[in-house]
């Protein structure tokens, strides 16, 4: 299969996409939110949403639009990124950001929510599962959720560096059918697009190693370039999940992005699949740890389903939350995966409806103990 036929193929199958908005997209230096382009890339979120696709936007733009109301000299910001400064402009932007899109989006009659993340939030296992939930939730809740890095409190140690970054971690964590990257131009070229002899490059096979190309600097109210765009599509395109990068400055620019010829499309690796998530979770299994279900929940589980509280028997060993545990059936071992609860807790909800699970346990973190998502079936 050609790398065009994988792209007509991906856009004919789109059920999840990740929307990454650059500064550049949506603010200026001197006036903060441009609130024509905001509320017309909003309205081409909800267009994909009214189709039954769930859409994750990725928002940079908080620092960009607090510089209207902290006035600092733009020249000392560029050669001084102090963290205090950014992390001050950062705290003030969000809230008039989200207020924005808050305001665009109910226009439309959707709701939005407000995530903000770090990088810890990925590397500790108890909150990437949080995450996800909260995610997942929200989008079986018809809610668009808008995600940012949290700048007001994050550092070197914990930062993600930029949102392209916090684009491919999300598409992963949520295996998305696509990743699109609106920026300043319209994807590759082959040297500086300013120049009059730039060839746009419209397709990138997979591994290609970017030798050669040229990358433009990032621009003044964004803290990403392209090369950290190519850096997160090596990754993302590694697991399985194509990239277009695109620019925002054309009509319709999520559109022709997600469903034309436009841009760069960065195929991916068409013999992932899931393996990689499989392989995690089979790799990190805890050796000695298990639980046991009735013949209900195993013909449950045949046929694809979660495994609920009301179908376990026992529990085996200590485990805890968001540790890859076995699933037998008698002794046999018919599944592993992720658990959603603790063993201790685990044995206080067993044989209960998940209804139940709040009132034994005075808290909920999610209806199922495995989730399908992130089980790996034996048979």
């Amino acid at each position: 299969m050609t790398e065009k036929t994988s792209r007509a193929k991906v856009q004919s199958n789109i059920k999840r996409v990740v929307i990454k908005l650059g500064s550049s997209a949506i603010a200026s230096t001197q006036e903060g939110i441009d609130s024509k382009k905001l509320k017309h890339l909003v309205s081409e979120v909800v267009a994909l949403h009214k189709q039954g696709i769930q859409v994750i936007v990725v928002s940079s733009g908080a620092i960009a639009v607090g510089k209207k109301y902290l006035k600092y000299d733009e020249i000392q910001l560029r050669e001084n990124r102090n963290i205090a400064v950014m992390q001050a402009l950062s705290a003030v932007g969000q809230p008039y950001l989200m207020s924005a899109y808050n305001n665009f989006f109910a226009q439309e009659g959707v709701c939005a929510a407000q995530i903000l993340l770090t990088h810890e939030d990925f590397k500790d296992r108890t909150r990437y599962l949080n995450m996800k939930n909260t995610i997942n939730e929200l989008l079986e809740q018809n809610v668009i959720p808008v995600l940012n890095e949290n700048d007001s409190v994050s550092f070197s140690e914990i930062s993600l560096g930029d949102n392209d970054q916090l684009a491919a971690m999300t598409a992963q964590l949520l295996q998305v059918d696509l990743l699109v990257m609106l920026t300043e131009y319209d994807g590759l070229y082959d040297k500086n697009p300013n120049e009059q002899d730039a060839t746009h490059i419209p397709i990138v096979p997979y591994r290609h190693d970017f030798k050669g190309v040229a990358f433009k600097k990032k621009s003044s109210v964004g803290t990403g370039g392209m090369k950290t765009k190519l850096e997160a599509v090596t990754k993302l395109t590694s697991l399985g999940i194509p990239v277009v990068i695109a620019s925002h400055n054309k009509l319709h620019p999520i559109d022709r992005a997600v469903y034309k010829e436009a841009g760069t499309y960065f195929a991916a690796d068409s013999n992932i699949s899931n393996s990689k998530k499989k392989g995690w979770i089979v790799t990190t299994v805890k050796q000695g740890c298990h639980i046991v279900v009735d013949e209900g929940a195993y013909r449950a589980l045949k046929r694809g389903a979660s495994l609920l509280p009301s179908g376990i028997t026992k529990v085996n060993s200590k485990f805890k939350r968001g540790d890859s545990i076995f699933v037998k059936y008698g002794r046999k071992t018919v599944a592993i995966g992720f658990c959603e609860y603790d063993s201790k807790e685990i044995e206080k909800i067993k044989g209960q409806q998940a209804t139940k699970i709040i009132e034994v346990l005075g808290f909920c973190h999610s209806s199922v103990v495995l989730h399908r998502n992130n089980m790996v079936l034996k048979e």
